[in-house]
C-alpha cells in the first residue's frame, strides 16, 4: 500500500485512532484493548509504530517473563522450509521463497505430529508468540470454506481456518491456521523460544 503524501493513519477509522490514543495514555503500548484489523496492524507497522513500541518494550524489560501461545509448524518431506531458526532462538522468513507466501501453522501438538508422522524426513518448528499476536490471529481467522467469497476476508489478509475436518475426526485440540502476508510476517517477527522437534 502506498500512501503517497497524505498521513497513513488517515486510513484507520477515527473511533479507532481515539481508542488507540486511549490505551497509549493509560501507558498500554501494545494496545492490547483495541480491536486492530490486518489492514489496521498494516498501517501502523507501515508507520514504524511498532519498531518503536519493540525499542520502548526492550528498554523498560516488558519481555520479562511474558507468557507466550505456542505454535508449531510442519517443514521439510514435502513441506517447504519457509521459517528458519536464527540461534538466538527467534525466527526469520526463508528468503529462498517469496516473502507473500501464505504460511501454515497451528496450536496444539496433535496436528504437527499427525503430519510430521505422514511426512519422512519432516520435523517441528515449535515457537511462542505474545498472546496479543495469537489474539490478532484467532479474532480475525475465518473458514477456508468460500474464504474469496466471504466478506470477512479483508481483502485476502485475514487468518484461514483450515483442516477443520482432520480436528473433528480425530478430536485434535488446538486450531491449524494458514495466514497471509502481513500476518505471517508478524508471527514470525513476534516468535520466540524457538525449537525444533524431529
Amino acid at each position: 500500500m502506498k500512501f503517497s503524501h497524505q498521513n497513513p493513519l488517515t486510513f484507520i477509522p477515527t473511533s479507532k485512532l481515539a481508542k488507540i490514543v486511549k490505551e497509549l495514555k493509560e501507558g498500554n503500548k501494545l494496545l492490547k484493548g483495541v480491536e486492530l484489523s490486518p489492514e489496521d496492524l498494516k498501517i501502523l507497522n507501515e508507520t514504524g509504530y511498532f519498531d518503536k513500541v519493540k525499542n520502548v518494550e526492550k528498554v523498560s524489560g516488558a519481555n520479562v517473563g511474558e507468557k507466550t501461545v505456542t505454535y508449531r509448524r510442519v517443514q521439510g518431506g514435502g513441506s517447504k522450509d519457509l521459517i528458519l531458526v536464527n540461534n538466538d532462538g527467534t525466527l526469520s522468513l526463508n528468503s529462498k521463497w517469496k516473502a507473500d507466501h501464505d504460511l501454515n501453522v497451528s496450536t496444539g501438538k496433535d496436528h504437527s505430529e499427525y503430519f510430521k508422522n505422514k511426512r519422512p524426513d519432516s520435523y517441528i518448528v515449535e515457537f511462542g508468540v505474545p498472546p496479543y499476536v495469537d489474539d490478532l490471529i484467532r479474532e480475525n481467522a475465518i473458514s477456508q470454506n468460500r474464504y474469496k467469497t466471504n466478506p470477512l476476508n479483508q481483502g485476502g489478509s485475514a487468518p484461514k481456518i483450515v483442516d477443520k475436518g482432520i480436528f473433528d475426526k480425530y478430536g485434535f485440540e488446538g486450531v491449524a491456521y494458514e495466514l497471509p502476508t502481513p500476518i505471517s510476517q508478524w508471527l514470525v517477527e513476534y516468535a520466540k523460544n524457538t525449537k525444533i522437534i524431529k
